[in-house]
């Protein structure tokens, strides 16, 4: 599922992210990487354990993958 994202903001904001470059693209695959981690493990906290813990045990979270510019 792709998902497009605009940001829009002050002038500031988008002159830093441009003069960022590479570095403000690895740095937001970073931080999603580092949210989403947060959110699996909240959840597996939630998942019924059941007989052999299989649900809570098959959550996992993959680095975002760089598409495009």
């Amino acid at each position: 599922m792709a998902v497009n994202v605009r940001v829009t903001g002050t002038p500031q904001l988008q002159r830093a992210l441009a003069a960022a470059g590479a570095r403000a693209s690895e740095a937001a695959r970073a931080a999603l990487y580092q949210e989403a981690e947060r959110v699996m493990a909240a959840s597996k906290q939630e998942a019924p354990v059941g007989v052999d813990g299989v649900l809570r045990a098959s959550g996992y979270v993959e680095p975002p993958k760089p598409v495009g510019n």
